[in-house]
């Protein structure tokens, strides 16, 4: 009698081997299927940032055309400033009936706009800080604006500060005060 081998199924090694074999193709699916779906919402996620990225670069270009368009009043106020530090060695006395605040001619919406554009460029991520960059400016801003030029001397000190900070109207207060007080006006 011969004996009839065992077909290879029916041992148990085979057996082990093949539900290895199905756990790690199981493992490796599960796998494949999540990092799919990892990369499906980076993705998304980048889309959106890239938006986000685009809506952001709009704002920041229309905070510099609006920065740059104070700047271009500061300058007209100091050209007019100059002109009027010329007449003003001719008739001193006409000139000094004339005296006003070059603060007063901008606007305020316009300042205003370009106060929280900057806080949103220079501290992007820290809404704590803009507000109190935003609101230390725009006292600054009322300040200037809210004072009364009554001579020569305070003027071209005011003119000083502008040039010196034509975008900081903290700094600007600063330096037109510590002018002041250096000459003990």
């Amino acid at each position: 009698m011969s004996t009839v081998p065992m077909p290879l199924y029916k041992k148990w090694w085979f057996l082990a081997l093949m539900l290895a074999l199905t756990i790690v193709f199981l493992f490796c699916s599960a796998l494949i299927i999540t990092s799919y779906q990892k990369i499906s919402l980076l993705e998304e996620e980048l889309a959106e940032l890239t938006e986000e990225k685009k809506e952001v670069l709009v704002e920041k270009n229309q905070a510099l055309k609006q920065l740059e368009h104070v700047k271009m009043q500061l300058s007209e106020l100091e050209d007019k400033l100059a002109g009027q530090t010329a007449t003003s060695h001719d008739t001193p006395t006409a000139f000094s009936a004339t005296l006003t605040n070059p603060i007063l001619s901008l606007d305020k919406k316009e300042v205003e706009h370009a106060v929280y554009q900057a806080a949103e460029e220079k501290y992007p991520k820290n809404k704590t800080m803009q507000q109190y960059v935003v609101k230390e400016q725009l006292e600054s801003y009322e300040y200037l604006k809210e004072y009364e030029i009554t001579s020569q001397f305070e003027l071209n000190h005011l003119h000083d500060a502008m040039k010196a900070h034509p975008d900081d109207f903290t700094a600007m207060q600063m330096v037109f005060e510590e002018e002041l007080k250096a000459y003990e006006y």
